[in-house]
């Protein structure tokens, strides 16, 4: 995205949270989130690693599940949303920004481009977890 916009990111770089089961702690902390796993809590809006704005939507019970020890987890990453558009749950990839150019895709797709509060990403060097959060 620095190739694409340059060293000013701001307002293309978001800090959002993701919920996760107490199972997949071990493999993302190994091999980072995996789009590849995507579809497990839906699909709503595209077939993607999904991110949120708001921590209590990430932490709700569906999407962080508690453990034994009814502890729960949510990860608080860096995310290059760049520019997005509404998603749907057909997509497996960004969609092309321009029918001229499919090359030249959106970065990201989300529940409402008006005032967006979920992000899908479709690639995995547009993410990166930064911390694990415990609760209860």
């Amino acid at each position: 995205m620095v190739n694409k916009y340059g060293s000013n990111l701001s307002g293309k770089e978001l800090m959002l949270f993701h919920g996760t089961s107490p199972e997949n702690i071990e493999k993302i902390h190994a091999k980072g989130l995996n789009r590849s796993y995507a579809g497990g809590h839906g699909t709503a809006f595209g077939r993607g690693v999904y991110f949120a704005r708001d921590a209590n939507y990430s932490g709700r019970q569906r999407y962080s599940p508690p453990d034994s020890r009814g502890l729960r987890y949510m990860y608080y990453a860096k995310v290059l949303v760049g520019e997005y558009t509404q998603g749907n749950p057909n997509m497996i990839v960004a969609p092309s920004k321009n029918s001229g150019n499919p090359n030249e895709t959106y970065d990201s797709v989300v529940n409402d481009v008006a005032k967006p509060s979920i992000y899908v990403l479709f690639q995995d060097y547009e993410y990166y977890t930064e911390y694990l959060i415990t609760f209860k």
